[in-house]
């Protein structure tokens, strides 16, 4: 092994570690796609980030349905994004990409965008709700 293979090799197991890393944390906290982002795949960390923002939001409505029985649905809630940073680590190690920042700064907008859209939608919602009904 030539001394540029090893340090390839190197810098592809850090950048797959910090595609676990990125992923685990950021899916716990509720950005699941983050590593798969910084692993450099194009379109599934945004179907991640949709998939679990509605399951997140079902997890939310169940819990609260149930009067807090719900909560054992909390072990999902921690096992897919670790799940999911497993596989953002194989896919950074078997493809040689190394990381993508700007992928996750690029993810980073979209989410700012989505939340911001979905804020708007629904205080638009509420404003034209309470102009068509009039509670005097």
């Amino acid at each position: 092994m030539t001394n540029s293979t090893a340090v390839s090799n190197a810098q592809n197991d850090g950048a797959s570690l910090i595609a676990l890393i990125l992923e685990a944390v950021a899916g716990i906290f509720g950005f699941l796609g983050v590593g798969h982002a910084y692993a450099g795949r194009k379109f599934l960390p945004y179907i991640l980030m949709i998939a679990w923002g509605l399951w997140s939001l079902v997890e939310s409505v169940v819990v609260i349905a149930t009067g807090g029985l719900g909560l054992c649905l909390l072990p999902i809630h921690i096992l897919v994004p670790v799940i999911s940073g497993i596989m953002a680590r194989t896919y950074a190690k078997n493809s040689n990409s190394g990381g993508h920042w700007l992928s996750v700064l690029l993810y980073g907008v979209v989410v700012v965008v989505v939340f911001i859209t979905t804020l708007v939608l629904i205080f638009g919602g509420l404003i034209v709700y309470g102009s068509l009904n009039p509670s005097h």
